[in-house]
């Protein structure tokens, strides 16, 4: 649905198929947005673990961005709205500020922390105690960025079709607030990131280069088992 409808729309925009076309691929996007929703719901309703996972409010907040940008899009035309309206910026504002950019936010901490633990601890893991995935970085900062940044995309989607003339600074000034709480982040994960320890030599046993009882030469074997990062994470 979400790329047989992005196809369809982007086609009819390009091609003019007309409005009715336009409206049935933006119509196919909310629907494959919407059952992405709906397995995301699914997903963090059946786990098992009590805290989430600080990626996952990113995520809910780009869905939501999404879906509120297909349903204006939809409005727009159903309505035939010209393309100077507000509602057509509103729009754009919340596809690129609200869902991509806050989606992106998001798996920067999944997937920065996950490299930096991969390649600073996990030679590491199981020889000494490592940190998790989560202790790389401040998780009250980058809930309070998130917050910051939530409020930012709201307080502008609602500056742009109303027109108030504070909210938008005031949403400018949030998404500023939530942004430096991902760069704090960032460089506290950054600060991880250093060339991982060799394996210390105690931890190779090395057995005679040929077994007693069977005539057969045998290789180092390596002491230590290292988890994996997953598990760790």
């Amino acid at each position: 649905m979400t790329a047989g409808g992005a196809w369809l729309l982007a086609a009819a925009i390009l091609l003019g198929l007309g409005q009715r076309v336009s409206l049935v691929g933006a119509g196919a996007l909310i629907l494959g947005l919407g059952l992405f929703a709906l397995q995301l719901g699914r997903l963090y309703r059946l786990r098992r673990r009590r805290t989430f996972d600080i990626h996952i409010p990113f995520a809910i907040v780009a869905t939501a961005s999404g879906l509120l940008a297909l349903g204006l899009a939809c409005y727009g035309l159903a309505s035939s709205r010209p393309a100077s309206d507000s509602v057509w910026r509103a729009a754009g504002w919340l596809a690129i500020v609200g869902w991509a950019e806050t989606a992106i936010q998001g798996f920067l901490y999944k997937i920065g922390a996950f490299l930096t633990w991969l390649h600073r601890y996990a030679p590491l893991a199981g020889r000494r105690r490592v940190p998790k995935l989560e202790d790389l970085y401040g998780r009250r900062t980058a809930l309070l960025g998130w917050a910051a940044w939530t409020f930012g995309v709201g307080g502008g989607a609602v500056a742009i079709l109303t027109g108030l003339p504070w909210l938008a600074p005031l949403a400018g000034a949030a998404l500023s607030l939530g942004l430096g709480g991902l760069l704090v982040n960032a460089c506290r994960i950054g600060w991880h990131w250093r060339r991982a320890e060799p394996l210390p030599a105690e931890s190779i046993r090395q057995p005679a280069s040929t077994s007693a009882s069977t005539g057969r030469s045998e290789r180092p074997v390596r002491t230590d088992s290292p988890q994996r990062a997953g598990s760790v994470g």
